[in-house]
């Protein structure tokens, strides 16, 4: 027998979006007036009062002293999921399934750095040992003494959807009955760079737009609980959405630093996610897009949109356009959504792109609607999701 799959509750942080109550004020914002606000002049750094938060907010969550014997990329994670602890009762069966897009780099450089400036043999073993990708859910896991599964994800920015989705798959086979999934993202100068050089970047994003030029990275990270129905009843959960469906592709036109153009292959992922669902493209009444200012994988994904639903799309949102890339912002605007919060148009699209032939608006989802949730990554994955308000 397949279980059904709720989402229970869901927890978030990143800048100038401290909680998920400060994430749904800004998406219906539509986003900051001014960026430098959460941004210094270059805006793809961090401002040091941002950083700061995660680690001087909450001694109950995540103490100073603990803080400082793990990386970044753990920090976030183990204070939105402490975060999230203090909302609902997690009980200590619970699986963790966590996607990062570049893992836990501050650590990774510490270890090539010692290589390189001094010996191989001169590797602190808690450097090394920070540096693998599943850390941070092994650290969430331990903090909240659970002894589910732990599973890490890294599939670029498709890897928080990819890692919902691997953990919906636990429920639907009745592995388990309560699972955490999400996604935490530290962005490091390192990364920056590398980002710099494929000219990823823009000093603001616009999705969909005729004049984007690039997105702003976004670091936090973002967690969900599901739930199977067993579950539902006897921790007296109050679902906000159920799992419908999923699927997941691969463009194998793509490049190792860039999106290919085989869109057919993302049309085949809606088509396969609806199929599951039991739905028809006009059962969708939203559309939450991947789309997050990238002059190609705009273009790509609005292709697929197009060929899929035929011209005729419902509302189409863009929510990276206001909160960045990266962190799993989708699953933090999908939860905005199924607590009935507002997702506005970014401010700063300003002109629809001919080529694309539609423009994000804004929207909110109603009770029983159904919203599709596409990922979109740079290296080939694509991610679909089909949930239902409850």
């Amino acid at each position: 027998m397949k279980e059904e799959i709720f989402i229970v509750k869901g927890e978030s942080v990143h800048p100038g979006a401290f909680s998920l109550d400060d994430m749904r004020i800004l998406l219906e914002s539509g986003g900051y007036d001014e960026e430098e606000k959460y941004f210094s002049k270059t805006p793809v750094f961090l401002n040091k009062k941002a950083k700061a938060f995660i680690f001087d907010s909450s001694s109950e969550l995540l103490p100073k002293r603990e803080a400082r014997r793990m990386g970044r990329l753990s920090q976030f994670a183990i204070y939105v999921a402490s975060s999230l602890s203090k909302k609902v009762e997690i009980p200590s069966n619970t699986s963790v399934v966590l996607g990062t897009s570049f893992g836990p780099v501050d650590f990774a450089e510490k270890v090539v750095n010692t290589i390189v400036t001094r010996s191989p043999l001169d590797v602190s073993p808690f450097h090394f040992s920070e540096s693998v990708a599943n850390t941070s859910a092994a650290r969430i896991s331990m903090k909240m003494k659970l002894y589910g599964n732990q599973t890490a994800v890294t599939q670029s920015t498709a890897s928080y959807l990819a890692a919902f989705i691997e953990g919906a798959r636990e429920i639907f086979r009745g592995d388990n009955n309560v699972v955490i999934v999400g996604g935490t993202e530290e962005i490091t100068d390192t990364v920056v760079n590398s980002l710099i050089y494929f000219r990823a970047l823009s000093s603001h994003s616009a999705p969909f737009c005729r004049y984007r030029k690039g997105f702003i990275p976004s670091e936090g990270s973002t967690f969900l609980l599901l739930a199977n129905g067993e579950a539902i009843r006897r921790f007296n959960y109050f679902p906000i959405g159920k799992v419908l469906g999923w699927a997941r592709a691969f463009d194998p036109t793509s490049k190792e630093w860039a999106w290919g153009e085989n869109y057919r292959s993302f049309v085949n992922c809606m088509k396969r996610a609806c199929q599951m669902a039991g739905v028809t493209t006009k059962d969708i009444d939203l559309i939450l897009s991947a789309a997050s200012g990238s002059i190609k994988g705009d273009l790509l994904e609005a292709k697929a949109l197009n060929t899929f639903f035929n011209g005729r799309l419902p509302t189409v949102i863009a929510p990276k356009g206001i909160i960045g890339e990266y962190g799993a912002t989708d699953l933090a605007a999908l939860l905005v959504l199924l607590e009935g919060g507002k997702i506005a148009k970014p401010k700063k699209f300003v002109e629809e792109d001919p080529e694309i032939g539609f423009s994000p608006n804004e929207a909110y989802l109603e009770n029983n609607k159904i919203v599709m949730v596409n990922a979109c990554s740079p290296v080939g994955s694509f991610v679909t999701l089909i949930v239902r308000r409850c």
